[in-house]
C-alpha cells in the first residue's frame, strides 16, 4: 500500500514538472498564459492543456473576445464535473477548471499579462508596465507618428504595389485591396506609439476598463489617428496629397482614389465634380461611369447622379451604347436606360 502511495506521488510530481515545463515554454508565448495552461495540463491527464495551448493564438494586448459557443461548452464542463464528483472521479477537478477557463474566454477575461516568446527574439506584446510612467493629464495629445524605419518601410511596399500594378501585375482591385491593408497596419504600428493607447492598456490592466470597453476605445482611436495623419497631410502637400493615386483624364474627369480606398472624380482644373465614395469605379466611357458601392455594380454620369441602380453582381463599361451585366446566374446586355437588350 505505501509502495503504491509512494508511486502515486513520483507520477503527480512528473506531471506536475512537465505540466509546467509546457506552461512555462510554451504556455507563456500564447494567449492563454502560463497559469492556465499549467492547471489544464496537469488536471486533465495533458489533453485539456494540450488542445487549449495548440487552439490559442499567440500573446497579445487585447483579450479574445469568445461568444454563446464557450459559455455553452463551459456548462457542459461543468455538468461533467458535478456527475464525475458524484462518482468520486478526480477528473471532476479538470472538468470544473476547463469549465472555468471557458467561461472567462467567453467574457474575455483571459489575457496573458505575463508573456515570453522562447523561440522568438521579441513579441508584439506591449503593455506599459504600472511603474513605467505616472498618467497623463488628459488622452487628447498630438499621437506619435510611427517610427523612421516602420514608415520608411510602409511607404516602400505601398511604392512596390504601384510598381506592380503598373507593370500589370496586380489588378485595380487587387492594388486597391493591398494597399488598403499596408495603411491599415501603418494606422495600427502609429496606433501602439501614442500616449492615448498606453493610458487605455493601464485602464483595461487595472480592470478599470472591461474588455469591451478597451477594444471599442481603441477603435475610436484608431479612427481619430486615422483623420489627424489624413488632415496633417492635406494641410502640408496640398490636393494632390488627399490621394494615394489620380488617373489619367477621360472625357474630362479622372479617377481619384482617397485615405480609404474611396473612388471619385475631379476635373483638369483640380475640382472635386463627384466625391469619393465608391468601392471601385472605371473610367467614364460614352458619358457614364461604371461604379460599385455595397458590392453591387451601378453607373453613374459626370454630375455623380445614379442613371443606372447598383444592382449587379458583375458589369462593364458601356460599349457601342451597351454594356454587358450579370445579376444571379444570368448574363445580359442594357442599353442607357438600364433596359434589357433582348438578343
Amino acid at each position: 500500500m505505501d509502495e503504491q502511495v509512494g508511486i502515486y506521488i513520483v507520477a503527480l510530481v512528473i506531471a506536475a514538472i512537465i505540466s509546467y515545463a509546457l506552461a512555462e515554454v510554451f504556455g507563456r508565448g500564447k494567449h492563454i498564459g502560463r497559469d492556465w495552461t499549467f492547471a489544464l495540463t496537469l488536471t486533465t491527464l495533458f489533453i485539456g492543456g494540450v488542445i487549449a495551448l495548440i487552439a490559442s493564438p499567440s500573446a497579445k494586448e487585447e483579450p479574445t473576445q469568445g461568444g454563446k459557443g464557450y459559455q455553452i461548452g463551459a456548462w457542459v464542463c461543468f455538468v461533467f464535473g458535478a456527475l464525475n464528483t458524484l462518482m468520486l472521479n478526480p477528473l471532476a477537478l479538470g472538468f470544473f477548471i476547463l469549465g472555468s477557463y471557458l467561461w472567462k474566454l467567453a467574457k474575455g477575461e483571459v489575457v496573458n499579462d505575463n508573456p515570453k516568446y522562447y523561440f522568438q527574439t521579441s513579441s508584439n506584446f506591449s503593455f506599459t508596465k504600472k511603474n513605467e510612467q505616472p498618467f497623463p493629464e488628459s488622452i487628447h495629445k498630438t499621437p506619435k507618428q510611427a517610427k523612421p524605419s516602420e514608415e520608411s518601410n510602409f511607404q516602400k511596399q505601398k511604392d512596390n504595389l504601384k510598381n506592380l500594378y503598373e507593370k500589370g501585375l496586380l489588378s485595380e482591385i487587387e492594388l486597391q485591396e493591398k494597399y488598403l491593408k499596408v495603411t491599415d497596419q501603418q494606422i495600427t504600428a502609429e496606433l501602439h506609439e501614442t500616449e492615448e493607447y498606453q493610458q487605455l492598456s493601464e485602464l483595461y490592466k487595472a480592470e478599470v476598463l472591461d474588455s469591451g470597453e478597451f477594444e471599442e476605445k481603441l477603435k475610436n482611436l484608431k479612427e481619430k489617428l486615422r483623420e489627424t495623419n489624413k488632415t496633417s497631410s492635406e494641410k502640408l502637400n496640398g490636393f494632390q496629397s488627399k490621394y494615394h493615386m489620380v488617373g489619367e483624364f477621360v472625357e474630362g474627369l479622372a479617377k481619384v482614389w482617397d485615405e480609404e480606398s474611396n473612388y471619385g472624380f475631379i476635373d483638369e482644373r483640380d475640382n472635386m465634380v463627384i466625391t469619393p465614395k465608391y468601392e471601385f469605379a472605371e473610367d467614364f466611357n460614352e458619358e457614364l461611369a461604371l461604379v460599385r458601392i455595397n458590392r453591387q455594380f451601378g453607373f453613374i454620369d459626370k454630375e455623380g447622379h445614379e442613371i443606372i441602380p447598383a444592382s449587379f453582381d458583375e458589369a462593364e463599361s458601356f460599349s457601342g451604347g451597351k454594356a454587358r451585366v450579370k445579376k444571379g446566374k444570368e448574363f445580359f446586355y442594357i442599353d442607357k436606360e438600364g433596359n434589357k437588350i433582348l438578343t
